[in-house]
C-alpha cells in the first residue's frame, strides 16, 4: 500500500519535496536541543543544548560569554551539522569529492597536465602529504630512534644525517602498520615531487617540450598513486583488525575459529626483545 501510494503521487511529491526538506532540516532538527548522548537529559541535563543555556544563565558573566558558547559549540554543533549531514548527504560530501579528485578535464592534453599536476595544484592533497610526511618524521624521533645508539652514531660526522637516524633506529619494535604509513608517506613526497616538477615546466612556458618526453611521469605518478592507496587500504585493514580484536563481541555472533583469533593477537603483539 505505501508504495502504490508513493507511485500514485509521485509527481505531487517531487513537487513537495524542497518544503518538506526545508521544514524538517532547518525548523524541525534545529529546533530540537541537542543531546551529547541519547537520553543524556534525563539524568543530567547539562549534556543537552537546554540544559546548558539555563545553566549559562545563572552562571557568571565571563563563565557565560567565553566558557558555555565554546562548550555549546565543541559539544552539539556536530550533532547539528549531522542532523543536517543526514538529510542532505550532496552538499556535505560533494565539496570533500571535489577535493580529493579533481573533475576530469576536457581535453587530452589537459587530462594529461591535470593528472600529473593535482597533488601540488590541490590544496587538500598538498596538506595530506604534508601531514604524512609529518607524523611519519614525529614517530621516528619518538618511537623508533634509540637513545643509547644515538649518541655513538652522532659522533661519526662521516656519515650523512639520514644515515645516522636510520642505524639508530630501532629496528625491532617497527610493526607493519608502521611500513604501510611511511609508504604513504614516501609516495606522497615522491608525487609531490613529480607534480611540482611539471608545474615548473608549466610555470616557465615549457609544457610542450615537456609533455614530450614526460611518458615515463606518467607511469610513475600512475604507480606511486597505486602504491599510496594500497598503502592506504592496508593500514586502514590492520587499524579495523584492531578495532575487532579489541572487541570481544563479534566473536559470539561470528563463527571465527580460535586459531584465527590466535593468529590476528600473534600479528598485533609487539616482539619481545
Amino acid at each position: 500500500m505505501r508504495l502504490a501510494a508513493t507511485v500514485r503521487y509521485l509527481s505531487s511529491g517531487f513537487l513537495c519535496f524542497p518544503v518538506n526538506w526545508s521544514e524538517n532540516g532547518f525548523l524541525t532538527d534545529l529546533l530540537i536541543p541537542a543531546e551529547l548522548l541519547p537520553g543524556v537529559r534525563e539524568h543530567d541535563d547539562t549534556f543537552a543544548l537546554d540544559g546548558l543555556i539555563r545553566q549559562s544563565r545563572v552562571a557568571d558573566s565571563i563563565t557565560r560569554l567565553c566558557v558555555f558558547p565554546l562548550v555549546g559549540a565543541v559539544w552539539f554543533l556536530p550533532a547539528f551539522l549531522y542532523r543536517l549531514n543526514i538529510k542532505a548527504t550532496a552538499w556535505f560530501w560533494w565539496p570533500l569529492a571535489y577535493l580529493l579528485q579533481p573533475a576530469p578535464a576536457v581535453s587530452a592534453e589537459a587530462q594529461e597536465k591535470q593528472a600529473l599536476c593535482w597533488p601540488w595544484t590541490n590544496p587538500f592533497s598538498r596538506w595530506w602529504i604534508f601531514t604524512s610526511v609529518l607524523l611519519v618524521g614525529f614517530g621516528l624521533v619518538v618511537h623508533w630512534v634509540d637513545p643509547s645508539a644515538w649518541p655513538a652514531w652522532a659522533r661519526v660526522r662521516s656519515l650523512p644525517l639520514p644515515l645516522r637516524v636510520l642505524l639508530g633506529m630501532e629496528w625491532t619494535g617497527i610493526r607493519p602498520w608502521h611500513w604501510a604509513q611511511w609508504g604513504i608517506a614516501a609516495c606522497g613526497v615522491g608525487m609531490l615531487a613529480l607534480a611540482g616538477n611539471a608545474r615548473s615546466h608549466e610555470a616557465h612556458g615549457n609544457w610542450k617540450a615537456f609533455r614530450q618526453h614526460c611518458s615515463g611521469y606518467f607511469r610513475l605518478m600512475t604507480a606511486l598513486r597505486r602504491l599510496r592507496n594500497l598503502s592506504t587500504w592496508a593500514l586502514l585493514t590492520m587499524a579495523l583488525g584492531a578495532l575487532l580484536l579489541q572487541d570481544q563481541e563479534w566473536q559470539e555472533w561470528v563463527p571465527v575459529p580460535q586459531r584465527w583469533i590466535t593468529t590476528l593477537e600473534g600479528f598485533y603483539t609487539p616482539p619481545v626483545p
